[in-house]
């Protein structure tokens, strides 16, 4: 039994690691989702040019 709680007790560390990690990632992920809409907006500056219709 002793073994058990020695494998729960590693088992809850590593866990607590991998939220800890999961937490940055998730904050990282949301810098990284909020700066494309910044360089969305080139592609649509270019498109007027690339229009064929545009005079």
């Amino acid at each position: 039994m002793r073994d058990l709680h020695r494998q729960m007790a590693s088992l809850v560390d590593q866990v607590h690691r991998l939220t800890q990690e999961n937490a940055e990632l998730r904050s990282n992920v949301v810098l990284t989702t909020e700066s494309p809409p910044i360089s969305a907006e080139l592609p649509s500056r270019q498109l007027p040019r690339k229009d064929p219709t545009f005079p």
